[in-house]
């Protein structure tokens, strides 16, 4: 019954595989383009790597729910399936793998919801906000207001090139509400 067992995995697991990858590649396709316009300071390795347990979040339940549709169907539009039965396996054989394989991956994306992905976001939040600082961060001139970033307004009192002096930083979030911060550099 192992080879039973090896037979269903390795029908189901390429399926799984492509769909997770094809799902993956168009969520994060679509991510970055959300992300694309805070500037060209952004290192796209860095942001790949920090959306990318968010992403999984979604697509291994996905590709793994369509990987197994798909292994079974073409098993069973084959005729495997039937001939699994009458050569005595029963159901139970021909869905344990599944079944193990999708414990697996609901432990990693237990695993990414819980741990990675949360601080993947917090990682993100900060290399986009730096990514932004350094592109408005050329043309601040000491005693200007600078609305260079989307959504905020700086003031710069003093600074010269590469660092500000005596800074305020008016922002309106998108629920509208208002953020004032001040920093001395």
């Amino acid at each position: 019954m192992s080879f039973v067992r090896r037979y269903v995995l390795a029908a189901v697991l390429p399926y799984t595989a492509l769909a997770t990858l094809l799902l993956t590649g168009a969520l994060l396709g679509q991510q970055l383009g959300r992300i694309a316009d805070t500037g060209p300071g952004l290192v796209a390795g860095a942001v790949v790597r920090q959306l990318l347990p968010g992403v999984l979040l979604f697509t291994l339940p996905m590709g793994t729910l369509v990987g197994t549709l798909v292994g079974f169907a073409r098993m069973a539009s084959d005729g495997e399936l039937t001939a699994m039965r009458a050569a005595g396996a029963s159901a139970w054989h021909t869905t344990v793998p599944v079944l193990t394989l999708g414990a697996l991956l609901a432990a990693a994306t237990l695993y990414a919801g819980l741990e990675a992905a949360p601080a993947a976001a917090r990682h993100l939040r900060r290399t986009v906000a730096l990514a932004a600082l350094r592109a408005a961060e050329t043309p601040a001139a000491p005693r200007s207001f600078n609305a260079a970033l989307p959504g905020k307004v700086i003031y710069v009192r003093d600074g010269e090139a590469g660092r500000w002096g005596r800074v305020f930083i008016r922002s309106q979030e998108r629920d509208g509400t208002v953020r004032l911060v001040t920093a001395r550099s």
